[in-house]
């Protein structure tokens, strides 16, 4: 089974070096098209895989094709290449706010997939929220379930309000947490450290916390009460957060990224 790549950006080549890095699939049943030659001569030599210019060549080579184009572009690709898609391959879109059912218009095909992944999968410590349609082969089902955990973590929903949602909280929250982060940093500068001592205990705590929730079966709100002492010094930096409403801000701001994939939609 061969996988291509309409599209070669950033996420792309995320996946391409999951799926690599994985053993998944070896570099010679993956192939890229894009319209930068440059681009794809860059994934060439890195990764080893084929490239054509031609999107119709990458049809004609795959049998599981990742579109992966902004939302914008997902129509002129579809009508560029659904003529020449056969019963035997399933499309599966990374492009936000694009719903099954217009996938299934634009490629005419009913074997179709959408997929919501997020940044951190370029170091294979993504999150990716899919749903897949009926009619696609139990051998691509399985085949996109490997993909994605190569290239971090994987949810299937069986419905498609949450991926819009997964829009909002994890395809866009890497760009919420940067700026949480460089928050931090910016203070520990402040009050004196160097850059770079600040950027190290920020970024290890972030990290460190995460690891923390994630190999916990506690609450997170009781996790944070275990750090809070009466009178203390966290007590005084959480009633700072909460007056300047940065939990009620953070909510909203997923609300609003939410609420523009369902705008990309129509």
């Amino acid at each position: 089974m061969r996988i291509g790549f309409i599209g070669a950006g950033v996420m792309a080549e995320a996946i391409i070096s999951g799926i690599i890095k994985s053993k998944t699939l070896p570099a010679t049943d993956i192939m890229a098209s894009d319209i930068s030659n440059d681009r794809l001569n860059q994934l060439s030599n890195t990764y080893g895989i084929n490239v054509a210019t031609n999107n119709k060549d990458l049809i004609g080579f795959a049998s599981v094709i990742f579109v992966a184009v902004k939302p914008q572009d997902v129509e002129t690709v579809g009508q560029g290449v659904a003529q020449e898609l056969s019963v035997g391959q399933t499309i599966v879109s990374i492009a936000a706010g694009v719903k099954l059912s217009q996938l299934r218009d634009v490629f005419r095909t009913r074997c179709v997939i959408r997929v919501m992944p997020n940044t951190p999968a370029q170091i294979q410590s993504g999150m990716s929220v899919w749903l897949c349609g009926e009619e696609v082969p139990e051998a691509h089902k399985d085949l996109v379930t490997k993909v994605l955990e190569g290239i971090g973590k994987q949810y299937l929903v069986h419905e498609e309000k949450y991926i819009d949602m997964a829009t909002g909280l994890s395809a866009s929250g890497p760009a919420y947490v940067f700026m949480i982060i460089d928050a931090l940093v910016d203070a520990g500068v402040l009050l004196g450290m160097t850059r770079e001592m600040s950027k190290m205990l920020a970024v290890q705590m972030v990290k460190g916390t995460a690891e923390l929730i994630d190999s916990s079966d506690t609450h997170i709100k009781e996790l944070s009460d275990r750090v809070v002492s009466p009178g203390g010094t966290t007590a005084a930096g959480l009633l700072e957060l909460e007056s300047a409403g940065v939990p009620h801000a953070i909510m909203k701001a997923v609300e609003a990224a939410y609420a523009k994939a369902l705008e990309l939609g129509k």
